[in-house]
């Protein structure tokens, strides 16, 4: 897999009948250093609806090779 990408992570309901997208990252392969790309709130899109699940301290990343990607994401809660 090389050049452009778009990855969109969805969440799917325990019944697999319902799925929801949380976020889309569009990203060209060229682009990534040391197999890692990182990402926090300001790199993904989400939808209209979806923003107040998403904290401003939000950070994933996406582990690249040339046959597979690979998402870890994590969430960090404000505290108040």
């Amino acid at each position: 897999m090389q050049g452009d990408v778009v990855l969109e992570c969805l969440h799917i309901d325990d019944s697999l009948e319902d799925e929801r997208l949380m976020f889309r990252v569009m990203f060209n392969t060229y682009f990534i250093q040391s197999h890692i790309l990182p990402l926090n709130f300001e790199n993904i899109d989400v939808s209209w609806d979806a923003e107040q699940r998403f904290t401003k301290k939000f950070k994933a990343e996406v582990g690249y090779n040339f046959s597979c990607i690979h998402v870890k994401y994590y969430f960090q809660h404000n505290k108040m």
